[in-house]
């Protein structure tokens, strides 16, 4: 698999000190594309993707807080709790209809932990609604004179509640608007938009849309889940980097797909595959994904004859030691970034510990070297191979349908 370059622009947001306070995160098209997404939603879910689990927020804005603009769509769905609610903004466009919908939505979205920015925001009996609901107010300095800034600014002053200059060129205005009552500054005069390179990670598509009908079931179980998650390597992984980009102060370390699903829940596991499909992905190679799920099958059974090993463990060992090959990177590089139990990593990169001789054993399974584990019976060696075959051939019929 080739993975798909991506940019993102962010701008950095300076305090009255000229520290720095957070980044506007915003959607950039490749060089060789002439627009930009026309699609709103698209725009959001894919700055959104790319900058949780293709980038890092860490990487993209340190300890920083990330404003990102959402829409009308996002905000009713909840889309964005697929975004950290302690680092995150929400960014209100201001071509938005303000109604009691938007309202209820903006509500629900502060109950849950989110900080609301109003961009461009000019006070008037339509907007009025919104102002209780801010943290941060952004107000475009190019549209008002020296009076007006100062204006907005009595106008909006809350406790509680930053105002934001936004689009300042000049030391002068920045001046004028820090004598005015802005505490925050935002525009060319500081900085202009930085653009951010990196590469994206591409999940089945029709994978993706098979997982979000499950867990919109009545009738989905971990269960469920787990199997059409396993039979893709790539959403595996993103899954299992959600888990270490969306989810703070982990206790134990991630031991298994299924327990990576369990840690999330069945609304992050919706909202994550909800904003992958959004976000746009591609089909992978079939053989690739075969290749892969006998593997970890064939890691587990074996397993399974050698040892006492949790099932899950050796299944999950199997399936993400075939990541460098579905992602074009390091199988050392992608591996730290997923937070893995200690004995599943050491099988990952070094093949050892009973993990790792079931990985080594199911390599040269696949391979039918010769040569059979000591301890296993050649009859339960060849009937591993036949029902590791099996229930692969079983399990990439959800990639057919």
């Amino acid at each position: 698999m080739t993975s798909t370059p991506l940019l993102l622009a962010r701008q950095p947001i300076f305090d009255a000190r000229q520290r720095l306070f957070g980044y506007e995160v915003l959607h950039r098209g490749l060089p060789t594309q002439k627009t930009a997404s026309q699609d709103p939603d698209v725009a959001t879910a894919t700055v959104s993707v790319n900058a949780v689990l293709d980038i890092g927020l860490d990487t993209l804005a340190g300890s920083a807080n990330v404003f990102f603009n959402v829409t009308r769509h996002v905000l009713a769905d909840r889309l964005y709790q697929f975004l950290p609610p302690g680092r995150v903004v929400l960014e209100i466009l201001e071509d938005f209809r303000v109604d009691d919908d938007l309202v209820e939505s903006i509500t629900c979205a502060k109950a849950l932990g989110y900080r609301i920015a109003l961009d461009d925001f000019v006070l008037s009996g339509r907007t009025a609604p919104l102002v209780p609901l801010a943290d941060i107010i952004k107000v475009e300095v190019p549209a008002l004179d020296e009076d007006g800034l100062r204006l907005h600014a009595r106008e909006l002053a809350r406790p509680g509640v930053m105002l934001l200059a936004e689009k300042v060129e000049t030391r002068e205005i920045q001046r004028c608007c820090l004598d005015a009552g802005y505490q925050l500054f935002q525009g060319f005069y500081f900085a202009r938009p930085e653009i951010v390179s990196g590469s994206r990670v591409a999940p089945d598509r029709m994978l993706l849309m098979r997982l979000l009908a499950e867990v919109h079931s009545p009738s989905a179980t971990i269960e469920s889940l787990e199997q059409l998650i396993v039979v893709n390597n790539a959403l595996a992984y993103m899954l299992l980097k959600y888990v270490n980009s969306a989810l703070y102060g982990i206790v134990h370390p991630i031991e298994s797909i299924r327990h990576a699903i369990v840690m999330l829940g069945l609304d992050r596991v919706r909202t994550c595959a909800t904003m992958l499909l959004l976000s746009g992905i591609d089909s992978k190679p079939q053989e690739l994904v075969f290749t892969a799920l006998m593997r970890a099958r064939s890691c587990q059974l074996i397993g399974a004859l050698q040892s006492r090993e949790d099932p899950e463990k050796l299944f999950t060992v199997g399936l993400l030691s075939m990541l460098d090959s579905f992602l074009d990177r390091p199988l050392g590089q992608l591996v730290g970034d997923l937070p893995l139990a200690p004995d599943v990593r050491t099988a990952l990169l070094q093949h050892a510990g009973p993990l790792g001789r079931a990985l080594d054993a199911a390599i040269a399974f696949e391979a039918r070297e010769d040569g059979i584990p000591a301890g296993v019976r050649a009859a339960d060696w060849n009937a591993c191979y036949v029902d590791a075959l099996n229930w692969t051939r079983e399990m990439s019929k959800l990639l057919e349908c």
